[in-house]
């Protein structure tokens, strides 16, 4: 998982050879596509087949090269001596370009035919590698060593610059690198726990070529090791051990704001390269709503929720747990808030609802409530969706996310009109077809059913799907009596079924 974790950030690294190449003539070759480990094979579009365009783009993007065969094949390394050396490191480039896999000694690889540049390197003073070229065909041979004849050039790291006064790295601030005596295109630095030399890398960067590197320390205050790896095999030439403490950023916002209105927030200090804005719940992470930043513009425009109080905006890290590294309490208050909607909406016609910070979600939810106080559908968009409701009366209210029964604004809506034209009777057993004026989404099925019946998932009886061009042929295979033409929106989920239309029809 590291591995393809690190990819993108390894292949962003590595560039074409450049004008320092007489000076790394003793350094292993750097892959110039960067480290792309083989995928699975392919295995269709699964899901994606649901959505063509994305069943296409899925095919178009899987790597050709992890469908071909694979041979298991073993590598060991050895010194200059010819002896087994345990800790020895193994990387494979295809063709010289792809850093395909990395294996330790004595480990298996299963790799497709073709040339590879096999690379051995231990870290160590000094470090030692060497590399061999290979051919792997269907009759060759499965085992090769790899002797390591050369010596890496001696590293001496300088200490870390940019620290605090207390000589700690502040959290989820940068801090600046030199070193010298080895210099190659794709080195990279990755921070990992202390004294873990397999440790999960938590941080990377590339190290560049030029006399200092910056790297970002994680969010936690901690021991942590900034490991100076090559390109290929990773092998780890030179460690810093860094202390990292609390962070040091100060965020800038307004004390007061009104409900629904847009406000700036800022932030300075020791900054990550990026990192969000938001605003939450105070003492919580629960975001509301939130906005991407960086060093190089620390600054972004956030709504204020729709609900007066108190609440905090909080500045996030850019790791998976978004740590929270800096927060000020934010006051808002109270505003009218009204929704804009029409008086009336057809019948599965997509209606446009706005209202203050709708854009923003602002802390609360849009839905639709029934003339009993019952809730129909989910969250509603404000893009100009449809209603999740047949005929009636119902009321659009806004309200918080946590607690439905506090409400920051209400409007009613009357649902009119059908989208269904169909015959008023049939014989039984008649085929009949029936045509639809709106649109028709993914889930939406028609079914035959007894006058008056509330849709379930999974209804019994009649039912049929309804084509692109909106018209759907359906079987009366029923005893004569009273039905409905149903329209049944059967979406997954906790809204159940929903009624979207229904059309009175007569079997005789």
């Amino acid at each position: 998982m590291v591995r393809r974790v690190l990819a993108a950030l390894f292949a962003a690294a590595v560039v074409a050879p450049s004008p320092l190449a007489a000076a790394t003539e003793g350094l292993p070759t750097c892959p110039v596509d960067g480290f792309q480990p083989l995928d699975d094979p392919y295995s269709g579009p699964g899901l994606s087949i649901l959505v063509p365009p994305l069943a296409i783009l899925h095919a178009m993007a899987r790597d050709k090269l992890a469908d071909e065969p694979r041979r298991d094949l073993s590598f060991r390394v050895l010194d200059a001596d010819g002896r087994p050396v345990e800790a020895g490191h193994v990387a494979l480039l295809r063709d010289g370009r792809r850093f395909i896999g990395e294996t330790l000694h004595g480990g298996h690889l299963e790799l497709p035919d073709g040339t590879y540049t096999v690379i051995a390197a231990v870290g160590g003073k000094p470090g030692r590698w060497g590399q061999r070229r290979i051919e792997v065909r269907e009759k060759g041979p499965k085992a090769f060593d790899v002797r390591m004849d050369r010596v890496l050039p001696a590293v001496t790291t300088r200490p870390p610059s940019d620290l605090a006064a207390d000589g700690r790295a502040p959290a989820g601030g940068a801090i600046r690198l030199a070193w010298s005596g080895l210099r190659q295109t794709g080195t990279s630095l990755a921070v990992t726990p202390a004294d873990e030399e397999g440790g999960k890398a938590l941080r990377e960067a590339p190290a560049g070529t030029g006399a200092t590197a910056t790297i970002e320390m994680p969010p936690f205050e901690s021991s942590y090791d900034v490991r100076l790896l090559l390109c290929a095999p990773r092998v780890t030439v030179a460690t810093w051990r860094i202390e990292v403490g609390p962070p040091q950023i100060r965020l800038t916002a307004p004390d007061k704001v009104t409900a629904g209105r847009t406000f700036e927030v800022s932030a300075a200090g020791r900054l990550g390269g990026e990192f969000d804005f938001a605003v939450v719940r105070p003492g919580s992470e629960v975001e509301l709503r939130s906005e991407k930043a960086g060093r190089t513009a620390p600054r972004a425009q956030l709504t204020a929720p729709l609900v007066p109080g108190t609440w905090e905006v909080v500045y996030r890290a850019d790791d998976p747990d978004q740590t929270v590294l800096a927060r000020r309490p934010l006051t808002v208050e109270a505003a009218t808030i009204e929704i804009s909607a029409p008086a009336e909406a057809q019948v599965g016609a997509p209606v446009k609802i706005s209202y203050p910070g709708s854009e923003a979600r602002a802390g609360v939810v849009l839905s639709l409530w029934d003339k009993d106080g019952r809730r129909s559908g989910g969250d509603l968009p404000t893009d100009s969706g449809r209603l999740p409701a047949g005929v009636g009366d119902y009321e659009l209210r806004l309200h918080t996310d946590a607690d439905p029964s506090v409400i920051v604004a209400r409007r009613p809506i009357r649902i009119v009109g059908s989208m269904m034209r169909a015959p008023d009777a049939v014989a039984a057993g008649a085929r009949l077809t029936v045509v639809f004026t709106g649109k028709i989404e993914f889930f939406d099925r028609l079914h035959i059913l007894p006058r008056g019946r509330v849709p379930g998932h999974f209804e019994p009886g009649p039912a049929a799907n309804v084509s692109e061009a909106g018209r759907a042929e359906i079987t009366a295979a029923l005893p004569p009596g009273d039905y409905d033409l149903v329209l049944v929106d059967e979406t997954p989920g906790k809204q159940g079924a929903i009624a979207i239309d229904r059309r009175p029809l007569t079997v005789r």
